[in-house]
């Protein structure tokens, strides 16, 4: 297939671009001089492309009109890889769009992407309409620029969840402790605001949905709860905090931690069904998984905003991805899964 990679040319954007050149797709990685997407006079440099792979940094580019465009008009298949919890909830009300013409797969990747097939595996094992989902990874790795603001984003935003079919949202960033079963072993898990809580009950119509992060090492726990509690309440203050956040995580994940890959580990829980995912490169997975999930785009998909568990299955995906980049641990999870869930 003919692609182009929006932000090919970054921190991200690069990895999926060579996962994509590896299995035999043309790609054409495109920067703002391309394609803009604040700028709808440059959206028809999309247009001739199989397939559009969205990588830019969608907290300072969102992606919401060219969405839009794809879906009124259809086009190429636009594949959005952003874990921005906002942007997320925006493109996933666009689901309401009556009589689309083109397909937009939202949350390509592993952490969205990868988190919602997992969620969606447990919940269709359990038969029960509860699932809480866990990533663990380590903020002292490389990231880019855009990365760096949607961490920013998280620690000064609120979190929500879903709790017996209703959204509720809370002021604070970080929210309460629950020790989760990950492929590593247990580890003490923050509740937090991120897009997969939205996007599963959307997809599955679980009842309860909650998404939690364990910093790596596990010392950092209460560090975030201390930034968390300083985030000042008023608008103005929060939009400087985020500012500094940004800074500094950039001087320390994109300067400093740039060569450092990120060991992330995945996991979903309901009832007594664990489920879940490790590799050692969570940036490289993530873009091996977005790779995979382009190749296991349908000939002739169906129209309209579509999320990851609607359209693959967990185990062809990762199978897809193959051994030595992601360890599934989803037939028989290992020891430390069933103590920790005992």
């Amino acid at each position: 297939m003919n692609i182009l990679v929006v932000g090919g040319s970054g921190f991200f954007g690069s990895r999926i671009a060579e996962a994509l050149r590896s299995v035999g797709h043309e790609v054409t990685a495109g920067g703002r001089a391309l394609i803009d997407l604040t700028r709808a006079a440059t959206f028809a440099a999309a247009d001739g492309y199989d397939v559009v792979v969205n990588a830019s940094d969608a907290g300072r580019a969102p992606p919401d009109a060219i969405v839009e465009r794809v879906l009124r008009r259809g086009g190429p298949i636009w594949v959005e890889t952003t874990g921005e919890t906002e942007v997320i909830e925006r493109l996933v009300a666009l689901r309401a769009v009556p009589d689309p013409r083109g397909l937009v797969l939202v949350g390509a990747g592993i952490f969205p992407g990868a988190s919602n097939l997992l969620a969606a595996l447990a919940l269709a094992r359990s038969g029960r309409s509860d699932v809480a989902i866990g990533v663990r990874v380590s903020p002292l790795s490389g990231a880019g620029r855009g990365m760096c603001g949607q961490m920013a984003r998280m620690m000064v935003g609120g979190s929500s969840w879903i709790e017996g079919g209703r959204r509720v949202e809370s002021a604070a960033a970080l929210g309460a402790t629950r020790v989760l079963p990950f492929p590593g072993g247990a580890a003490k898990a923050l509740r937090v605001g991120l897009p997969e809580t939205t996007m599963v009950h959307a997809s599955t119509g679980a009842r309860d949905v909650s998404m939690y992060l364990a910093p790596r090492p596990g010392a950092l726990s209460p560090l975030f709860r201390v930034l968390g509690a300083l985030v000042p309440k008023w608008g103005w203050a929060r939009r400087i905090a985020a500012t500094m956040f940004y800074g500094m995580f950039v001087a320390q994940r994109a300067l400093l931690l740039r060569g450092v890959v990120a060991k992330t580990e995945l996991t979903a829980m309901s009832g007594d069904v664990i489920v879940g995912l490790s590799t050692d490169d969570g940036v490289g997975a993530g873009a091996e998984l977005v790779a995979a999930m382009v190749g296991a785009l349908p000939a002739r998909p169906a129209p309209g905003v579509k999320l990851p568990d609607e359209m693959f299955d967990a185990e062809a995906i990762f199978a897809r991805v193959g051994a030595g980049i992601i360890t599934p641990c989803i037939d028989a999870p290992p020891r430390a899964l069933a103590r920790a869930s005992a």
